[in-house]
């Protein structure tokens, strides 16, 4: 079995599929990705990002959570029949939580 490293302020991300919006019985895809809302859980995380002067800025999602992210972030990667995406915490918008 395999088990990712990160570094820094990296974060991986399995990424939600992005769905349709349906009007009657036409599906309408957004053809512009940039226009949508990006959602996935957290799979792991680096330890934070480490600044010249010697603060430490921890990573402040968990494994788990689900996330909000900027959809220009990152770095997209299929593995296996999973979509996954190295981001940065900064480019992280909300963590979703249930009531």
């Amino acid at each position: 079995m395999r088990t990712v490293k990160l570094f820094g302020d990296r974060i991986l991300v399995r990424r939600h599929p992005q769905e349709n919006v349906y009007a009657g019985l036409l599906v309408l895809p957004d053809k512009s990705e940039k226009s949508l809302i990006w959602r996935g859980i957290v799979v792991e995380s680096g330890p934070g990002k480490l600044w010249n002067d010697g603060r430490f800025d921890k990573i402040e999602v968990r494994p788990g959570e689900e996330i909000i992210y900027n959809p220009r972030a990152g770095k997209a990667f299929r593995f296996g029949e999973q979509d996954y995406i190295v981001i940065r915490q900064r480019e992280v918008w909300a963590i979703l939580e249930d009531d």
